[in-house]
């Protein structure tokens, strides 16, 4: 899932094998035409992440 965040940044969370978060990466640093990326954070996020999800 990916979400905006109050301080403008953006927050995503991944699951996959390690070439596709690779590749997703390599995507999110590009960003789209007319965005900016000042930098990329990788965390762990606590507990799992859900294979599943549902838009809200």
């Amino acid at each position: 899932w990916v979400r905006n965040r109050p301080d403008g940044s953006v927050e995503a969370v991944a699951r996959g094998p390690a070439e596709a978060i690779a590749h997703l990466r390599a995507i999110l640093a590009r960003g789209p035409m007319g965005a900016r990326v000042d930098s990329l954070t990788d965390e762990a996020p606590p507990g799992d992440i859900p294979e599943r999800f549902e838009i809200r």
